[in-house]
């Protein structure tokens, strides 16, 4: 395999997918992928799954087998953070592989990463919810967090962003720590078909206060971002994120019940000052 990246989107996908990377995690794992049509991602799984496309001027998979579209590489977690650290934000990055590893050339030196022995993970499949405008949507995120309870052993609907689905067009975006509360509602353009999410028809998503603030309006894009859900055979799978310009997230939902009406009723009426309508 060869292949020519620009070294500015390169570091900025090591930066998005490793943003996360636990190397006490053993199921961690660190991995690109190079497919023949240049559409070429860098993945991080875990707990939280991050993935990002990363641009190239080239690609060469004629030493790998026979017709082969895709190719995977398990990557060390580490190394690969530490090689961002090393890119330019200009000029390319030449990357071929060998038996056993990847020699990546760049405007600063040549780096040798190992190809680790294990078996590649499989990108986790997606539905699509819908979408919101992704700077209004995370400036409220990021605002929404700063009210939820970080305190452990609270009632667990305290520590995250409560999303409702209202009306199949309206997203309700709540949090409060039973002191301060936070409300608003955003527009929302739901998928076309919807009827096999878990998220849609339970009504709501419970984000954990740490994921709903670890992302910020992406600048200078102006498309929406769409709400998704991992599709598993059994129960409730992740929830996320996929961006315009190529970044995925995808991570577990509070398992837990809502505020109730009157909980957030009797807020209002006791905490008149600390109430906020967005």
């Amino acid at each position: 395999m060869k292949l020519k990246a620009d070294s500015k989107s390169l570091s900025d996908a090591i930066s998005w997918a490793t943003k996360n990377y636990d190397k006490r995690d053993s199921g961690a794992q660190v991995l690109l992928e190079v497919r023949a049509d240049g559409n070429c991602t860098l993945s991080c799984f875990g707990e939280t799954f991050l993935s990002s496309r990363f641009d190239v001027t080239s690609v060469d998979l004629s030493g790998e087998r026979k017709n082969q579209e895709i190719v995977s590489y398990p990557l060390d977690g580490q190394f690969i953070q530490r090689l961002s650290a090393t890119l330019p934000k200009k000029g390319e990055v030449f990357i071929s592989s060998s038996a056993s590893s990847l020699n990546i050339a760049t405007p600063n030196g040549r780096f040798t990463a190992p190809v680790l022995s294990n078996r590649p993970k499989k990108t986790p499949e997606i539905r699509y919810l819908g979408e919101v405008d992704d700077n209004v949507f995370f400036a409220l995120m990021q605002r929404l967090a700063r009210a939820c309870s970080t305190e452990e052993g609270s009632n667990p609907a305290l520590n995250s962003v409560d999303l409702g689905f209202e009306n199949n067009d309206t997203l309700r975006m709540f949090s409060t720590d039973k002191y301060a509360m936070v409300e608003s509602r955003i527009d929302f353009s739901p998928a076309d078909d919807t009827s096999k999410s878990a998220v849609m028809s339970e009504g709501y998503a419970l984000v954990p206060h740490r994921q709903a603030s670890m992302i910020s309006p992406t600048k200078g894009i102006t498309a929406p971002v769409s709400i998704i859900e991992e599709v598993v055979s059994r129960g409730s799978g992740r929830f996320g994120y996929e961006f315009g310009d190529g970044r995925m997230v995808l991570f577990p939902l509070l398992d837990a019940k809502r505020t109730s009406p009157a909980t957030i009723e009797s807020i209002k009426s006791t905490n008149e000052k600390t109430v906020s309508t967005l």
